[in-house]
């Protein structure tokens, strides 16, 4: 891409990074999708995540018969539902009999050492585990995985597209960001085959995480979030009384953009979210992944990910000119791309 010098659709390029980083963490699979065309598992992960998290949350709400004459089949006649439980059932098994193809623990081992038999489940039994300690069940392996492949690919592609969009139109932030990584670097040295700037080091670069808090304030993946109070709430300059029980709807996009908690709320600007101003971010008025209790057991993760792969992809490339606009999908839940095009030129 960069020697060619043309734009390039970077959702699609991070859209296959992200597979590829959710199929490592999540499964233990090597992917590779960045070369991979003809692939069951990158078919039935993009089915998967553009049909949207609320379709296939579907799964576990209607009974087996009635959501597989909905859902959308391959042309082998199987829903990717169907595919990911065989393929997760298959890892399950090799994983149990001792086959690990890998030295480090993904997302599928931790939740087989929190798993319980379904049979136990229904009876109440928790063997082999802590009192009072609940277990999961293989149907909520399944669940769990799910959600870590939808929410995570949307997350992560979306956020670096948008990150690198708005870098290439504000080159100033490129290079603060570029000489921030640098500086960092050669502080600690990295080892010979090591990260340019190891997880360590990532507290130590507050430019690089006001631009990725910016990014994710100006673009959140999620238009909206869905809460139940516990109990009734006045809210007083209103006079408006919310019932325990009453679904509320949180818009973080319209939130994100109102001149009230950010002024020039449209213009990408990390200063924001830097150590001497991000005291001034008001208690939820920034809600990329929610707030609270509930806020999304993804996102150290994801922000891990999108921190690492800014750092290699700024040292290596020039994000240099967009096209003319923006790209977005049609979602009444997410703040997504269709495309977003991107020209990339070899290092600064």
């Amino acid at each position: 891409y960069a020697v060619d010098h043309t734009l390039v659709d970077v959702k699609q390029v991070f859209g296959n990074f992200a597979l590829d980083v959710l199929a490592t963490c999540a499964f233990g699979i090597d992917l590779r999708a960045q070369n991979e065309r003809d692939n069951n598992f990158i078919y039935n992960a993009k089915t998967v995540v553009s049909q949207g998290i609320f379709r296939y949350l579907m799964a576990l709400l209607l009974p087996r018969s009635v959501y597989n004459m909905v859902v959308l089949r391959s042309g082998k006649g199987q829903s990717p539902d169907e595919y990911f439980r065989q393929l997760i059932d298959s890892i399950i098994s090799d994983r149990n009999n001792g086959e690990l193809c890998h030295q480090f623990k993904d997302f599928i081992a931790l939740l087989l050492e929190a798993e319980v038999d379904d049979n136990d489940a229904t009876n109440g039994s928790t063997p082999n585990s802590q009192p009072n300690r609940k277990r999961i069940t293989s149907d909520e392996i399944v669940a769990n995985i799910y959600a870590f492949l939808i929410v995570g690919f949307d997350t992560i592609s979306n956020t670096l597209s948008f990150a690198a969009y708005e870098l290439a139109r504000n080159p100033d932030a490129q290079r603060r960001l570029y000489d921030e990584i640098i500086a960092t670097s050669r502080a600690s040295p990295p080892a010979e085959g090591a990260p340019i700037v190891g997880y360590d080091q990532l507290p130590e670069m507050p430019f690089l995480d006001a631009i990725v808090s910016e990014t994710l304030r100006l673009h959140p993946s999620s238009l909206f979030l869905n809460r139940c109070p516990s109990m009734p709430y006045t809210v007083a300059d209103m006079g408006l009384t919310i019932d325990a029980g009453q679904p509320v709807e949180i818009l973080v996009y319209a939130v994100h953009h109102m001149a009230e908690y950010y002024p020039e709320p449209y213009r990408f600007d990390p200063d924001r979210f830097m150590p001497l101003n991000r005291n001034k971010v008001q208690p939820y008025t920034y809600l990329p992944f929610g707030g609270g209790p509930r806020n999304c057991v993804s996102m150290r993760f994801a922000i891990l990910v999108i921190k690492l792969t800014l750092i290699e992809m700024v040292v290596r490339y020039r994000f240099d000119g967009t096209g003319s606009s923006l790209s977005l999908a049609r979602s009444p839940t997410h703040h997504t791309l269709d495309r977003c095009m991107v020209r990339f030129e070899k290092g600064l």
